[in-house]
């Protein structure tokens, strides 16, 4: 009973922190630091029992305090560097579920609320993971539903809510495999356009277009049509050669080394265009790669690209 009082003193402190630093990280993440020990599961059921029999009594008083309070630890949470990640995850889903007893459904705070537990549950540890995918996809979905109706208003949100329903499907290994990767391209090549032409987000629009190039990657490993194969390394070639207009060496430079390595790949592979100039890119490509992949700092993935090199030039 002691610890139980503790945790929701702990709970309190936690949310009145947040919402008075107007969830600066800087502020909330050295009182976390300082309890790593309470964030644990019993922690996650402590505040989901309080979220159904204390939440609704302190509603009349200030549920915006209440609601926004607590999708904004979930949302701090998720990102937090230290703890038990898997934990910490639980934590964030409990709190997210609390908030949903704040917000009248079909609202934009509903919808936040339900973006959220979506990212909640796509990086959920616990549970059965194709189980935690398709609630993902079903919380995205039902903020998408809200963000369509208020798309002129809410257009990063909707654009941002397409991306991660694609990322979702992509991961899902349910069902037809090709047709949920087909979605999830449909989804980023959608989120893609608005952060190119209406947002002017460039790196959104370069993170969807890197995303894109990775899809296609999947859809190539399961397809067994040669011409399908042949359109799908050019979708590739293109998404990673507009990836890399705003990803470099410099400001990402792990991301622009797997960039160039699935590039080199793809040119490698690649059944369309010179042959020669094809090979020319691909070593180019795998050479870039290595100057991060190096081998002293990452052996298996200097190995990989010695030996898919090796692959290439062997064709």
């Amino acid at each position: 009973m002691e610890n139980q009082e503790e945790s929701v003193n702990f709970l309190a402190q936690i949310l009145k922190t947040t919402y008075d630093s107007d969830a600066n990280p800087n502020v909330v993440y050295p009182l976390l630091q300082l309890n790593l020990d309470k964030l644990n599961e019993d922690f996650a059921q402590i505040l989901k029992k309080w979220a159904i029999h204390s939440l609704p009594k302190m509603l009349a008083s200030d549920s915006s305090y209440w609601g926004w309070s607590l999708i904004s630890f979930a949302t701090l949470l998720i990102d937090f560097p230290m703890g038990n990640r898997a934990s910490n995850i639980e934590i964030a889903i409990a709190a997210s579920e609390g908030a949903l007893l704040v917000y009248e459904e079909n609202t934009i705070n509903w919808a936040g609320v339900h973006s959220g537990l979506g990212r909640a549950y796509r990086n959920r540890i616990y549970g059965d993971s194709r189980q935690n995918l398709k609630k993902a996809i079903d919380f995205y979905h039902n903020a998408l539903a809200f963000y369509t109706k208020q798309k002129n208003s809410l257009l990063p949100q909707w654009a941002d809510v397409q991306m991660n329903l694609g990322v979702a499907y992509a991961h899902l290994l349910d069902g037809d495999r090709k047709k949920n990767l087909e979605q999830a391209i449909k989804c980023l090549d959608t989120a893609s356009i608005v952060y190119s032409n209406e947002l002017k987000l460039p790196e959104k629009w370069a993170h969807s277009q890197y995303n894109l190039g990775r899809f296609y990657d999947d859809l190539i490993s399961i397809c067994d049509n040669v011409q399908e194969r042949a359109e799908n390394w050019e979708m590739q070639i293109e998404h990673y050669n507009n990836a890399l207009q705003i990803i470099t060496e410099f400001n990402n430079p792990q991301q622009w080394a797997h960039a160039q390595w699935q590039l080199g790949k793809a040119y490698g592979y690649r059944i369309k265009g010179n042959s020669a100039e094809n090979l020319k890119m691909a070593i180019a490509c795998h050479n870039n790669a290595l100057r991060f992949f190096n081998r002293e700092e990452y052996p298996e993935q200097w190995a990989s690209l010695q030996n898919n090199l090796s692959r290439i030039l062997k064709r």
